[in-house]
């Protein structure tokens, strides 16, 4: 859930992200290019950031506020990431993102 609580982010086997209107509990838009399962998604503090991990082993920043959203940054680990423990604090945040477990790779983007 987003922090502001108007929307979900989802993501599975289908390798797509997806942003729900909670409002209407529809998705509202479907963010692709990952090439494995979505395993794991976070929102930045002011829900204008969402961070997306995957099983093709990318870690990506999505800017979700405005027209659409877009890809901010991408990065490639040797490891897929079992879950994401920090994200940038907004559109001008720093990058911090890293998987959850020990076993995985730490990745900033």
């Amino acid at each position: 859930f987003s922090p502001d609580g108007r929307a979900l982010c989802s993501g599975g086997g289908d390798c797509v992200v997806r942003l729900w209107d909670l409002s209407t509990q529809t998705p509202a838009e479907a963010l692709e290019g990952h090439r494995g399962w979505v395993q794991a998604v976070a929102w930045s503090p002011d829900a204008a950031l969402v961070a997306t991990a995957g099983m093709d082993c990318e870690t990506r920043v999505w800017r979700v506020r405005g027209d659409g959203a877009t890809v901010s940054s991408t990065a490639r680990r040797r490891k897929k990431a079992a879950g994401i423990t920090a994200v940038p604090t907004g559109a001008e945040g720093s990058p911090a993102t890293a998987p959850a477990n020990e076993g995985a790779t730490p990745c900033t983007v």
